[in-house]
């Protein structure tokens, strides 16, 4: 069967070339998953599963043993606070592993993998990442992740198009494609908000408009302050 091709654009000049699916990408998330499986499992499943436990003793201790029913809450809280702590960390471990080898090739991968074969996906990319922190990057990859799943998922699209843009006083990322727009709900729907609450966490600002092709667009802009440091 002939490997999958997917034209990607770089801003450089107007080199085009095609991404080879050899299955190495794929291997290197069922690793990934497998670790994110196991750590789940390990850490924040069972903290949950004490945190539950403990809940179920104070509803049993609350009348007849008021005292006891207290030392139960205070564990329980303890233990969802640990779980809730594990889950953040786990989050920037998976952040990290995506980006590790950066933002480009993390979103050529994000492309492969999250687009469909009868959808064309293209990627354009100037400027240095290397202004971006680690944090950054892994913020503006889950952002535009978040973007790149709502055209999928909602869109019904033939296109999809990703462009990073890196100056020594932004960053700027969009996608676009030329499926059915927002109809009517451009400013609402989970994943827009979840694509506006991680730019406001880098004090960043979102925009959605009609992409050129007559579909949707978002547009995110992260201020680099001090060269992204």
């Amino acid at each position: 069967m002939e490997p999958r091709a997917r034209t990607v654009s770089q801003a450089r000049g107007t080199e085009v070339r095609a991404i080879e699916g050899d299955g190495i990408t794929c291997g290197v998330l069922v690793i990934r998953e497998v670790k994110m499986s196991r750590d789940l499992h390990d850490r924040v499943a069972h903290s949950m599963g004490v945190a539950y436990q403990t809940l179920q003793l104070y509803e049993a201790l609350a009348k007849k043993d008021p005292a006891r029913a207290e030392s139960r809450l205070r564990t329980a809280k303890e233990m969802t606070k640990s779980a809730l702590e594990q889950t953040r960390n786990l989050s920037m471990e998976l952040r990290r592993s995506e980006t590790e080898n950066g933002l480009v090739p993390a979103l050529r991968d994000l492309l492969e993998v999250a687009v469909p074969d009868d959808v064309i996906a293209e990627l354009s990319a100037s400027g240095g990442e290397v202004r971006l922190s680690d944090h950054q990057r892994g913020q503006l990859y889950l952002i535009l992740r978040e973007a790149v799943r709502n055209a999928v998922k909602h869109s019904d699209c033939h296109r999809i198009t990703v462009g990073l843009d890196v100056t020594p006083e932004e960053a700027t990322g969009y996608v676009e494609d030329d499926g059915r727009g927002f109809g009517g709900n451009g400013e609402g729907g989970l994943g827009l908000r979840s694509i506006k609450e991680h730019a406001a966490l880098l004090e960043g600002g979102t925009e959605v408009y009609s992409s050129p092709e007559g579909g949707a667009g978002v547009r995110v802009r992260l201020p680099l302050l001090n060269g992204g440091g």
